[in-house]
């Protein structure tokens, strides 16, 4: 059955261990009052998830064996890097099921992602394959 859910946070782990679809570890780079929160709707084998943070950060993660994901930046803000460019809100990029990347943010950052598991028809083209 399709659900959602809303999350706010104030301990940076309990926010990183709450983002599907991916193993995640998050470095905060500055001193501050974390406030963090996740939107996720589940519909069947299509994931849909939006995150806000606001301290500056490092986030590694890796994807689950069984997805694939596009991610995207949803607004204009202080720098985003991934993979060590540069995210705009027309940038997507797409990573292939069990693939690690990188983020790391200069301030506030918000981000969507859309993951799919392998049974999905948005996966069985060249999105999941490694």
């Amino acid at each position: 059955m399709p659900w959602s859910l809303v999350r706010t946070f104030t301990d940076p782990e309990d926010y990183a261990a709450s983002i599907r679809t991916r193993r995640v570890e998050l470095t905060l780079t500055e001193p501050g009052s974390f406030t963090g929160k996740i939107i996720q709707i589940d519909l069947h084998r299509l994931w849909m998830q939006r995150i806000f943070d606001n301290l500056p950060r490092i986030l590694h993660a890796v994807l689950v064996p069984d997805g694939a994901a596009i991610i995207f930046r949803i607004q204009p803000g202080p720098m985003l890097l991934e993979a060590g460019v540069e995210m705009h809100p027309n940038t997507i990029t797409r990573y292939s099921r069990g693939q690690d990347f990188q983020q790391r943010s200069f301030g506030s950052a918000g981000g969507d992602d859309v993951t799919a598991d392998r049974g999905n028809r948005f996966c069985r083209s060249s999105a999941c394959r490694v």
